[in-house]
């Protein structure tokens, strides 16, 4: 079975928020933390009908109904076999910041956070605008800064699917369809925000192409279980010995950490991974598709933080 055969089976949307800061809005290091932290507190503000008597998500009834609950904590209720010794499920979108961090934003300022929703994941635009317009209203991080939503674009359609009045269009909404048919020899992968990958159980120092391809695969085989129509196995299509051929003729990336404080587990979290880029030589083509649908998925771990954002680039 063919990629563009098995794409079918999963389906993602990305959408631009453009944010207007009302107040100073201060980044006291990667941007993805607050936005993503803010986003959920403000979520759950909204929706969570027992709130009031600080039951834990892992302990309320409506866990599987409830729209933050499945968005942030992702519940692995009834462990399905493909991740029968987790406790969560892969969470149901990815958000990459438009800014870098540490960084401060002056009243005016224009900026942007991407949003990509997986598959079912699209019932939950409504949650994503309210809840960003709530954060707005409350304000962002230590010092609550204040922004309104100027608009939201679905990227793929290039079509405004939601304006400064509030006017909603679900009409602009089509799902992210990546170039497929390319032959392509070379390439270089740009890692725009720290990526963590668990290869061997262990950090992956360096991106190397095996483990970058075996990563996304993961991704996409488990997204598609818990989030699409139907599982999809798309290492059916992968040429596992054709990544042998593949080789890293130029590297440069650097070590990032940071830390955020979880408030469901109590503690500081590290939060770290690689920044910078490689470049690839060999027989591409059959793997470059799934490196332009890590675009949309982001890679490796905390992808709804925003880490692991990429971007590819031919060179010939």
């Amino acid at each position: 079975m063919s990629y563009n055969n098995l794409l079918t089976g999963l389906k993602v949307f990305r959408f631009e928020l453009k944010l207007e800061a009302l107040t100073e809005i201060s980044f006291p290091n990667f941007p993805g933390i607050a936005l993503r932290g803010g986003f959920g507190h403000a979520l759950r503000r909204i929706v969570c009908a027992v709130r009031a008597e600080n039951i834990a998500c892992r302990d309320c009834s409506l866990a599987g109904a409830c729209p933050y609950s499945v968005m942030f904590e992702s519940p692995n209720v009834n462990p399905a076999p493909r991740m029968r010794g987790a406790t969560v499920r892969p969470h149901p979108f990815a958000i990459i910041p438009g800014l870098s961090g540490p960084a401060v934003l002056t009243a005016g300022s224009i900026f942007s956070v991407y949003v990509t929703l997986f598959e079912q994941g699209i019932k939950f635009l409504p949650y994503v605008i309210h809840g960003f317009r709530n954060l707005g209203n409350s304000g962002l991080g230590r010092s609550r800064g204040k922004f309104r939503i100027l608009e939201i674009l679905c990227v793929d359609s290039e079509k405004e699917v939601m304006n400064a009045e509030s006017k909603v269009d679900m009409d602009a909404v089509v799902p992210y369809h990546p170039e497929t048919d390319r032959i392509v020899s070379r390439l270089m992968l740009e890692f725009l925000t720290p990526c963590r990958i668990q290869y061997h159980r262990k950090p992956l120092r360096k991106p190397h192409f095996q483990a970058i391809i075996r990563n996304i695969v993961r991704k996409l085989e488990n997204i598609s279980y818990f989030y699409g129509p139907a599982p999809v196995q798309y290492s059916d299509t992968i040429n596992y010995d054709g990544l042998e051929l593949i080789t890293m003729d130029d590297v440069s990336v650097i070590w990032e950490s940071t830390s955020r404080y979880s408030r469901r587990q109590d503690m500081v979290m590290p939060m770290e991974g690689f920044t910078g880029y490689a470049m690839y030589e060999g027989p591409l083509s059959q793997y470059y598709p799934y490196l332009k649908y890590a675009e949309a998925t982001g890679l490796g771990k905390n992808t709804s933080f925003g880490f692991g954002a990429v971007m590819v680039k031919v060179i010939e």
